[in-house]
């Protein structure tokens, strides 16, 4: 359940990360479409830094060329998990508490114009996920060994009442570990 609940909100975070990427790249692609480059709008880096206040989660947000190179960058992450991210079909790469996100932008004539690249970080999220757990895991423990104890004091009064009746006992003890279990 540990690991289900880790992997929920690490997909959680990448989904976030994921509509801010597509946020901020239609924001890239409507001055590409003006006819500019990347390289020629300085309003760009301001876009960037405020994307980064915004989201404590962030780390860097880049913009690439074509080739990989960087262009504009703010805050600072790993490149060479970017490089990872670009070299993936699914343009996501992660190791340790860091993931990055490549997502490609597109110029006014459709064409691959550069990268966009969010480096965020997972430690919150893992250390929600162990939070959560230790916080339950006492009282896990705990109404699991009250569901053994009554399991114990009525499992032999259900077998005796109904020794002659196996399939009713079967069911009686059927429904007590089901109710147990919910």
């Amino acid at each position: 359940n540990h690991a289900k609940f880790s992997t929920a909100l690490a997909q959680r975070e990448q989904l976030r990360q994921s509509l801010v990427a597509e946020d901020l790249s239609e924001a890239l692609e409507s001055h590409l479409a003006l006819g500019l480059t990347l390289e020629n709008t300085p309003a760009l880096r301001p876009l960037l830094e405020r994307q980064l206040v915004q989201d404590a989660r962030l780390n860097a947000v880049a913009v690439l060329d074509t080739q990989g190179q960087s262009l504009i960058v703010s805050g600072t992450g790993k490149p060479e998990l970017w490089k990872k991210a670009l070299q993936r079909t699914e343009g996501r790469a992660s190791e340790d508490e860091e993931a990055a996100l490549a997502i490609a932008l597109k110029n006014g004539f459709n064409l691959e114009a550069g990268w966009l690249i969010l480096d965020y970080d997972l430690s919150e999220t893992r250390q929600q996920t162990d939070q959560t757990f230790t916080r339950l895991w006492r009282q896990a423990l705990l109404v699991l060994a009250c569901a053994l104890v009554l399991l114990a004091v009525v499992l032999p009064a259900i077998a005796g009442r109904y020794a002659d009746q196996p399939a009713r006992s079967m069911r009686r003890i059927g429904f007590l570990v089901v109710s147990l279990l919910v």
